[in-house]
């Protein structure tokens, strides 16, 4: 099931990216009768979309980076830490925690000591909050194995966003429109075909994690290298989600079998099935790429 409120705003890939990628489709004639180049590419646009969607509800999680409030029922151990399973790795940042002994009574503390293990798993530290413990007749962390309700909230998954300016080569920051879950020393890719760079984000930089996001100036390590239009996808996603995404998209843009001469591409959808499959090799191949991201409990 898709993770409600947590819709994609952008694609994972841009329509000149899927363009540039080397495929047997002809995209002049998504909407039929339509001559206008930009109702083609707004079209391309939607389908890229859908496919980015697909391949969230394929991994059970949303990958692009978003702020996330995870709810749980936990317990300390004799050092004071509570130990969280969170529900959408990977995590990047814990913004805030909240703790008591009813859900109506939480003590918050917005910068909580905690590490976070191999992206997967949050350990927090009470005995360093400087909370004051609101159960009766008692100071400091709550006793080991003390039953609580707890509130997480923290920034996570991979930066999925868009240039909100122009960039300029030797330029030392980029603005993009979505700064969420972006951490310092991040590696990040500019994907505009023939002006491709990847970006180091720089130590100075100060994480913002708002919602609705706010288009923000990123300082980079080393200048831009290149020019880079407005809108083009700015991406902490690794390469074989934006390949998985290009084969969806080709899937997608695949008619379902019929007599008539197949549009937009030389072959029919049930042509590119294997094995009698429901889904075609594209879609096939796309799955193999998303596996390593899927959710697994």
């Amino acid at each position: 099931m898709p993770t409600a409120g947590y819709q994609i705003s952008v694609p994972f890939m841009s329509v000149a990216s899927f363009k540039a990628h080397p495929t047997f489709l002809d995209l002049g004639g998504l909407r039929s009768g339509d001559t206008v180049a930009a109702d083609q590419d707004a079209e391309l646009y939607n389908i890229l979309l859908e496919a980015s969607a697909w391949a969230n509800n394929f991994c059970r999680i949303p990958l692009q980076a978003h702020v996330f409030t995870q709810q749980d029922r936990v317990q300390t151990d004799k050092r004071g830490c509570i130990y969280i399973y969170p529900e959408h790795p990977p995590v990047r940042q814990v913004m805030q925690f909240s703790y008591a002994t009813n859900p109506g009574a939480l003590a918050q503390t917005f910068s909580p000591s905690y590490i976070i293990e191999d992206q997967r798993n949050i350990v927090i530290q009470l005995a360093a909050s400087a909370l004051s413990w609101s159960g009766p007749l008692q100071l400091g962390p709550p006793v080991t194995a003390y039953p609580l309700f707890s509130s997480t909230v923290y920034a996570c998954g991979f930066t999925a966003t868009t240039l909100a300016n122009n960039g300029t080569a030797g330029q030392s920051t980029m603005t993009v429109s979505d700064p969420t879950a972006i951490q310092p020393g991040d590696l990040i890719r500019i994907w505009e075909p023939g002006y491709e760079e990847a970006v180091y984000v720089a130590s100075t930089w100060v994480p913002v994690n708002t919602y609705p996001p706010v288009a923000t100036a990123i300082p980079l390590a080393s200048p831009l290298k290149y020019n880079h239009a407005i809108n083009t996808t700015v991406s902490g996603l690794e390469p074989n989600v934006h390949l998985a995404i290009a084969n969806k998209a080709v899937d997608l843009l695949q008619r379902p079998g019929t007599n008539s001469k197949p549009f937009p591409g030389r072959q029919l959808r049930n042509e590119t099935t294997d094995q009698n499959q429901p889904s075609s090799k594209f879609e096939a191949r796309a799955m193999q790429l998303l596996l390593p991201y899927q959710d697994v409990r």
